[in-house]
């Protein structure tokens, strides 16, 4: 159950690869799980988006409705026109990027 796991200073589990702890500074790294806010606000995390799955659009008026939601759970939404191959490859190459 716990594989690619290990326990880093602080005693919390982080996957291999892929750093979850907070950053000294206090924030969180990006990943499909972040908010759509956080996401768009990002010009790191759009660049990543943008080269896995050309169709996301950030400047799009409807766009400010989502920030509450997770990317994660835009994405899913038939109407973004995701498929599930994409969401994954976002998933991936975010969590890759390790961008704060």
């Amino acid at each position: 159950m716990l594989q690619n796991v290990l326990t880093n200073d602080q005693g919390t589990y982080v996957r291999l690869g892929v750093e979850k702890a907070k950053r000294e500074k206090g924030t969180a790294m990006i990943t499909i799980k972040s908010k759509v806010k956080d996401v768009c606000e990002s010009p790191e995390a759009l660049a990543v988006i943008k080269e896995v799955y050309p169709a996301f659009d950030a400047t799009d008026p409807r766009m400010k409705q989502a920030y509450g939601m997770s990317l994660q759970a835009l994405l899913a939404f038939p109407a973004s026109g995701c498929p599930k191959e994409a969401r994954l490859a976002v998933a991936e190459a975010l969590e890759d990027a390790c961008i704060e």
